[in-house]
């Protein structure tokens, strides 16, 4: 009758020992020692290992081409739109990008190119607003240009004017003191407004203080 089996692994690791005490009538009578190899098992250890780890690393390379198929497939529409951008960029507005075949890719894309003919439109209206306002700048420069010509040419006629009449006053004032004749002038409200040589010999005063006067004082 075996008693309950108790074993050991070697130091080296090769082998599994168990002993066993062998009893007749509750007295042992001997031991039943046994070793069994653990190589096979090892390898069968090891080669569980190595499969495992080469599943490991084919998921990981799948995962890693998976991953790349994916990015690529996403990343390559938005190369052409950063192209696209650069481009529109470069003064080439009448650019759009492609619109790919993935819905989500192709909802931004299309987004962009909306965006793009927006600001195509509103520099449009910019430009023709500008060029309005630079017809309207031009005109009315043309016009405060034309009004300034009539002012100075007005300004010129009026000192050639005055010039003419300060010359003919002048000229009849000369002849008038030069008439041997006294002649005086007086407006409506008798201020004298001509007093000649002859008129300052007769009457003894001179023109400085009859001048503006009123004639029936004089």
């Amino acid at each position: 009758e075996p008693a309950s089996p108790g074993g050991s692994v070697t130091p080296d690791g090769s082998t599994y020992v168990t002993s066993s005490a062998v009893l007749h009538l509750n007295r042992p009578v001997g031991s039943l020692t046994v070793g069994i190899s653990l190589a096979a098992l090892r390898q069968e250890v090891a080669s569980e290992r190595r499969l495992g780890l080469f599943i490991a690393m084919l998921i990981f390379a799948i995962g890693v081409l998976l991953v790349y198929a994916i990015s690529a497939r996403l990343t390559r529409p938005l190369s052409a739109v950063v192209d696209t951008v650069r481009q529109i960029a470069g003064g080439d507005l009448s650019r759009r990008a492609v619109e790919p075949s993935d819905a989500n890719v192709a909802e931004l894309v299309h987004a962009f190119n909306s965006m793009v003919d927006g600001v195509v439109e509103a520099q449009t209206a910019l430009t023709t607003a500008n060029q309005r306002l630079e017809a309207r700048v031009d005109a009315r420069t043309a016009e405060l240009r034309s009004a300034l010509s009539e002012q100075r040419q007005a300004r010129e006629a009026l000192a050639i004017s005055e010039a003419d009449a300060r010359a003919t006053s002048e000229m009849l004032q000369t002849l008038v003191d030069l008439a041997p004749q006294t002649i005086i002038a007086t407006d409506l409200e008798w201020r004298v407004t001509l007093w000649n040589k002859a008129a300052e010999k007769l009457f003894g005063w001179p023109s400085a203080e009859v001048l503006g006067g009123v004639g029936p004082t004089v």
